[in-house]
């Protein structure tokens, strides 16, 4: 499949101001055919100029509460839990049978070795979803590093790639932003698909431009992370991975497959 002009050309669709009856066409055909809560939305799909910005709709102030307990952290976007678990010393695991290193996954020796041991979650997005990524724990954000995955481009994520194609996040564009919390450092992976017409961090820096995609770069940073605060947005798209240090976890009961929501507990730190 030609991922790059797919993602381009999508991209380029979904930023496209119609008038204004195309546009409420637009955004409502979308939300049937991809079953859309609409009632949870900020605004009626009429008030979207483009449907990215419908993809990206922001959720009324009441649909998400964050648990409050400043010693739980809680899940940083709706979606579907894949994978998850205790960190093999080095090893996650992506799907039976299919393993990746978190050297692979941050490109950065040092602080892959930082969560040895550890934890991690992996939650997919689907296009019904709600696509803002949210900080699960208070902190302070210390880095974020953008890596363009393999020839700048990514393949897609449904279940089909992750049972079958190898390292699969490791060979996709994604920003990792790292947050020092008193549970120690985490990680939040955003991980693009084909098909993604961009990513962008809501804690700082400006947003990505297409030209930047290919490039890797890395900025170290001091920001306060509010818990439940937005860190990102995904733009047509797709994976979030959370990596722990080791420490004394108790993680809330989780099923493969699980339905998850912005802002509920998925585990308190001793």
């Amino acid at each position: 499949m030609p991922r790059r002009h797919f993602s381009r050309w999508l991209l380029r669709w979904s930023r496209m101001r119609l008038p204004g009856p195309l546009a409420r066409l637009q955004n409502e055909w979308f939300a049937r055919l991809t079953r859309i809560d609409l009632s949870e939305a900020e605004w009626k799909p009429a008030q979207y100029p483009t449907l990215n910005a419908f993809f990206t709709r922001k959720l009324r102030v009441d649909a998400r509460p964050v648990e409050a307990d400043p010693h739980t952290a809680v899940f940083p976007c709706d979606g579907r839990l894949g994978a998850f678990g205790p960190i093999e010393k080095a090893t996650l695991v992506q799907a039976k049978g299919i393993d990746y290193e978190i050297r692979h996954l941050l490109m950065d020796e040092t602080l892959a070795r930082r969560f040895e041991n550890g934890h991690f979650i992996t939650i997919y997005l689907s296009p019904r979803d709600y696509h803002r990524v949210h900080f699960p724990l208070a902190g302070r954000v210390v880095r974020f590093h953008h890596i363009p995955g393999h020839s700048g481009t990514s393949y897609p994520v449904g279940p089909w790639s992750v049972a079958n194609i190898r390292r699969l996040y490791c060979r996709n564009e994604r920003i990792v932003t790292y947050i020092q919390t008193d549970a120690g450092l985490m990680a939040l992976v955003m991980v693009a698909a084909a098909g993604v017409g961009n990513m962008t961090l809501s804690f700082g820096p400006a947003p990505f431009a297409q030209h930047d995609r290919t490039r890797d770069f890395a900025q170290d940073l001091d920001v306060e992370a509010a818990k439940g605060a937005e860190c990102g947005i995904f733009h047509l798209g797709s994976t979030v991975i959370l990596l722990f240090e080791p420490f004394d976890w108790q993680f809330e009961p989780m099923e493969p497959g699980q339905i998850v929501r912005m802002g509920r507990p998925l585990g308190k730190f001793h």
